[in-house]
């Protein structure tokens, strides 16, 4: 192209249309052949760049290696390893519900490079795994048949012979005894936010006029204090009628004490709901 300008100076003034098919194509020729030369000549500049760069780093290396630093950075390069950024605690048995890691990391000495020199971490994590008992107190409902809920009998007067009674079952309406109590839960942890248990427990009224034994079946929610769901079966000891008299038969007064003749069974099986609350104290 440098050579013949003279001859292509024509595509410049006038590249395109004209009447000769052999002009328009060696003009289209000369077009891309110019457009070629000018991204030559650019990425030639690149790559110039480029050697320049890579010839300083050359250079560094090399001053690197004259200053005998490669051992030393192979030393460095072998502390980055996993021994150098692991370790192993002595084993630690977890009794609560939950345990806290607190971890202090400092550096055997001055860090060369601008950070600090000392970290710290702080986790709290929830125990799984072992057996466990909690305790737990709150309010309990038993229900169950007609001799489960407890029976107070009368004399009823014969309204037409007064030498004679009647022995009747008072009518109290009661279906449902509210009670106070407590539980002990014995569980396998899990460190989920519920646990199952299997429970025990005694309860009594507020007038503490007599034990109510309890077993049975827990779910556990929450984490350190929990509310507890408990059902299952109670036993307890009621009075009834005595064996040798009868409801609604006609008795001689004379020949029956004071009160109603009864007598205390145990155990009687009902059932029992409960909603109680475990305090951390009390675990």
């Amino acid at each position: 192209m440098e050579s013949n300008k003279d001859v292509i100076s024509e595509w410049d003034k006038h590249p395109l249309p004209t009447s000769a098919p052999s002009y328009n194509r060696r003009s289209l020729a000369y077009q891309a052949a110019k457009a070629e030369n000018i991204a030559y000549s650019n990425y030639k500049e690149t790559i110039k760049a480029q050697v320049a760069k890579a010839q300083a780093v050359v250079t560094e290396m090399k001053k690197f290696n004259d200053d005998n630093k490669t051992q030393a950075l192979v030393d460095k390069y072998n502390q980055v390893n996993a021994s150098n950024f692991t370790f192993i605690s002595d084993e630690v048995k977890v009794k609560s519900d939950e345990i806290k890691f607190d971890i202090k990391i400092s550096a055997l000495k001055q860090l060369p490079c601008d950070i600090p020199s000392k970290f710290s971490i702080s986790e709290t994590y929830k125990t799984s795994g072992g057996w466990k008992v909690d305790f737990s107190t709150g309010v309990f409902v038993n229900s169950g048949h007609h001799d489960f809920l407890g029976q107070e009998f009368q004399y009823v007067p014969n309204p037409t012979d007064d030498t004679k009674v009647v022995i009747k079952e008072k009518d109290g309406g009661q279906r449902v005894l509210l009670l106070v109590g407590a539980l002990a839960h014995f569980y396998y942890r899990t460190g989920r936010f519920a646990n199952v248990a299997l429970s025990p427990g005694l309860s009594t009224t507020t007038a503490l006029d007599g034990l109510n034994f309890h077993l049975g079946d827990s779910l556990l929610l929450g984490t350190k204090n929990r509310v507890i769901l408990t059902g299952g079966v109670t036993f307890r000891e009621v009075k009834i009628l005595d064996k040798g008299y009868h409801t609604d038969q006609e008795y001689v007064k004379k020949s029956l004490p004071e009160s109603v003749p009864t007598i205390k069974v145990f155990p009687i099986a009902g059932a029992f709901a409960s909603i109680t609350y475990n305090l951390t104290a009390f675990k």
